[in-house]
């Protein structure tokens, strides 16, 4: 025998989860991060450029090379110097954001990660327990009303083939 009851948390509806106010900061300290991040690859990039020009000036080697060695020498100096200028931008990018530091932004970056991953948790949670009641409560009657109609355009889409009986004579 079935027997319709309901229970506390089905008819009293739990409050639906907010960010917090760390949780909300997460988008943006996240475009920070990318950012941060997009310079980290092109100081990346400088210092292999740099390592292969001083792969090249040492096998730069004998009298009539001296020109090209001087050359290379100019040329790592200059990637030297922009290294480190890129390496100072670093924390004017999140100085720009009011952070002190790229290690204190990295800690709040990493505190608003979880709170914001822990409120993901809690919103997927209540959506998996009240989001389909949230939308549209419908009676059995009318979802077996919807469910038949779904059988008929099933069954009106379906190509019949008449079994021919003359197959030929044997």
């Amino acid at each position: 025998m079935l027997q319709l009851y309901y229970t506390s948390s089905e008819t009293e509806r739990l409050p639906k989860p907010q960010p917090s106010v760390l949780a909300a900061k997460y988008p943006r300290l996240k475009e920070i991060d990318d950012k941060l991040k997009e310079q980290n690859r092109a100081i990346f990039e400088r210092e292999q450029k740099r390592d292969k020009l001083k792969k090249e000036q040492s096998e730069c080697t004998g009298i009539f090379k001296g020109g090209r060695r001087k050359e290379l020498q100019q040329e790592i100096d200059r990637n030297d110097r922009q290294i480190s200028n890129m390496k100072k931008h670093l924390s004017s990018i999140v100085r720009e954001y009011k952070f002190d530091s790229v290690q204190a932004f990295n800690k709040e970056l990493n505190a608003s990660k979880r709170e914001y991953f822990d409120y993901k948790a809690a919103r997927a949670e209540w959506d998996k327990t009240y989001g389909d009641k949230a939308a549209v409560p419908t009676s059995i009657k009318e979802r077996l009303r919807q469910k038949d109609q779904i059988v008929k355009a099933r069954e009106a889409d379906r190509v019949y083939q008449a079994r021919r009986n003359d197959k030929g004579a044997r």
